[in-house]
Order: C-alpha cells, then sequence, then structure tokens
C-alpha cells in the first residue's frame, strides 16, 4: 500500500499530462520545464520500467545465491520475484506467437538470457526429476 496515496496521484497526473503533451494536445497541464526540473530530481517516467529492472537486480541477487536462474513458483523469500519471473514467461510465449499483448521488450529477453533463465519451468522441472532416476 502506498505511503503517500495523495503523492501517488500527482505523480500519475504528471506522467499523463507528460503523454498528453507530447502527444500533441494543444492544453496539457504541464510544460516542458516542469519536465525538466522533474527530470532533474529523477522523477521516474516509466513506472512499469523501472519496476521490471527492479526484478531484475532481485533475479541477479538470486543467481548469485543459488548460482542458476530457475526461480521456483512458490519462493517464499521474494514471492515478487516468483510472480515476476512467471511473468516474464508468459511474456516471452506471447513473444514469440508475436501477439501484441507480449510485454517484454527484446532487449529484456536478452538480459534475462544472458544470465540464463529458465523459460520454461515445466520442461526443467521434468529434466529434473529424469536425472534424479537416472
Amino acid at each position: 500500500k502506498a505511503r503517500n496515496p495523495q503523492l501517488v496521484i500527482w505523480s500519475q497526473d504528471q506522467r499523463a499530462n507528460c503523454r498528453k503533451l507530447h502527444n500533441g494536445n494543444l492544453l496539457p497541464n504541464i510544460t516542458e520545464r516542469k519536465i525538466c526540473l522533474l527530470n532533474l530530481v529523477g522523477f521516474e517516467w516509466n513506472c512499469s520500467e523501472y519496476s521490471w529492472y527492479r526484478s531484475y537486480e532481485d533475479l541477479l541477487d538470486f543467481v548469485k545465491e543459488f548460482g542458476h536462474a530457475r526461480i521456483p513458483k512458490i519462493y517464499h523469500k521474494n514471492p515478487p520475484l516468483a510472480f515476476w519471473a512467471s511473468r516474464q514467461q508468459q511474456n516471452y510465449t506471447k513473444y514469440e506467437k508475436e501477439t501484441s499483448s507480449s510485454k517484454i521488450t527484446e532487449n529484456q529477453i536478452g538480459l534475462l538470457k544472458k544470465v540464463g533463465f529458465e523459460w520454461d519451468v515445466s520442461q526443467d522441472l521434468v529434466d529434473f526429476k529424469i536425472s534424479k532416476a537416472l
């Protein structure tokens, strides 16, 4: 839950106003000067991108600790990381099928591949069970 709901609403308004300005709205409630000032203080314009990279940093910590990037579906130490990893797998599946609803970029795919991210955990589980049986 947000600590300061008014700040959250204000921030959302600034992002919406900036989009309006850049989309050619003749009466935006924000100026280029205000945008520059917000940039100077490090205002985050793209929250979903910021959130993605924050979760990616959690993934890097996981890899450092465990030596692999196979996030379990249920990970009690960091449930949001497990949920995020599952979303990446879903988005990648959509990306491969070339659906417009995929919310993963080629850059993000490259970063995940670089650390050995598991795209199909169900197949990994099958491989693990087979290797234990041998």
